[in-house]
């Protein structure tokens, strides 16, 4: 693509995650015609599969779409930032495979399996609930920098270099309030809600 070509595809994407992002979910499409093929591309390289490459690309877009608000042109271009969530899609479903290898025991109880499904669903809906509480009592740079680092997979640098902050500052960010959300689900269990 030349030098040129990839301006106007990174102005073009950077305006279509604004629109997805004000919730003009037709953005979306425009977003994909921009950079199916590089995502694509990037997906088969990790995932060295082409219908698992498909899936992750789905699963990509749906995450542009739930995160499309967190993109800023001023820290990055549009490409480099949907690069980033299609090898960190395309990782976890690398790892994903690693740890899918187990075997099928007949021997297994399927009701009690099932009954524990439904009690672990229920867990874990109140501990979502519950981490969600607790985001809400960090700093505002706190919970972006977590969220970033967590939901995007940002690195630390990364994550400096969009913010325009020191390294020390960000690992400090995320440290405190690592910190912080273990206090607080720490004190949601001792009330005993949990």
């Amino acid at each position: 693509m030349a030098a040129d070509d990839q301006v106007e595809v990174n102005a073009a994407l950077a305006r279509a995650l604004g629109r997805l992002a004000g919730g003009d979910r037709d953005a979306l499409h425009s977003i994909y015609e921009n950079s199916r093929a590089r995502l694509f591309g990037i997906c088969y390289r990790v995932c060295n599969d082409p219908s698992a490459a498909e899936d992750v690309l789905q699963d990509v877009y749906i995450k542009v779409a739930l995160t499309a608000r967190y993109f800023d042109a001023a820290r990055g271009s549009a490409l480099a930032w949907l690069s980033t969530i299609a090898r960190n899609s395309a990782i976890d479903w690398h790892r994903g495979q690693k740890r899918a290898g187990r075997v099928f025991d007949p021997s297994d109880d399927g009701d009690a399996q099932a009954r524990g499904l439904k009690d672990d669903y229920w867990d874990h809906l109140e501990l979502r609930r519950e981490i969600l509480g607790c985001m809400e009592t960090l700093t505002g740079d706190q919970r972006k920098a977590i969220e970033d680092s967590f939901f995007l997979g940002l690195t630390y640098a990364e994550l400096a270099g969009r913010e325009d902050k020191p390294l020390g500052t960000v690992k400090s960010w995320i440290r405190r309030g690592l910190k912080r959300l273990k206090e607080c689900l720490e004190d949601e269990g001792a009330d005993g809600t949990r």
